[in-house]
């Protein structure tokens, strides 16, 4: 009789133990909001699906999108930085980076980026998120507009066209 009592025991304490595993689990769930001003149908679509799988294959850290009118990135981020409410994870332009870094907004990345993403993305890119040896952003795309003029219509005009030098 002995016996079934403690296997009894045995057997209700592992199941309040593995209960209260589960419900550990589930309390230690880490929710992350990521604020992106995309907007193309596309691009939304491709971020949509990026976090649905990163949600899937890491349970226990959750993202949720957070959309952001493009036309008021800006404000909208800084209102959320003021007011305490900014969410965990931004997608901004490099020319606010800065701003934000200066005003203590953004943390150092630094230590948490893998070599192998710091060597793949060149130096001069990562300097437009490095702000007095701190990284408080991962450069993510580059764009490059080119100018062409007709040099003909600048002569006939009487303009003189900028140089480089």
């Amino acid at each position: 009789m002995r016996k079934f009592i403690v296997l009894g025991t045995l057997a209700v304490l592992c199941s309040v133990l593995v209960a209260g595993a589960q419900a550990g689990k589930q309390a230690t769930v880490v929710k992350l909001k990521f604020a992106t001003y995309v907007w193309q149908p596309t691009t939304v679509a491709a971020n949509k699906a990026i976090v649905e799988a990163w949600n899937k294959s890491h349970p226990g850290i959750q993202v949720e999108i957070v959309p952001v009118d493009v036309n008021s990135v800006h404000d909208k981020l800084l209102t959320s930085f003021v007011g305490g409410t900014a969410a965990d994870v931004i997608h901004d332009e490099a020319a606010d980076i800065a701003g934000f870094t200066q005003q203590g907004y953004l943390a150092n990345l630094t230590p948490l980026i893998p070599k192998t993403l710091r060597r793949s993305i060149p130096n001069p890119i990562w300097q437009t998120v490095n702000f007095g040896g701190k990284i408080t952003g991962v450069p993510a795309l580059l764009q490059t507009y080119n100018v062409f003029a007709n040099m003909d219509i600048f002569k006939a005009a009487g303009i003189k066209a900028p140089t480089l030098a």
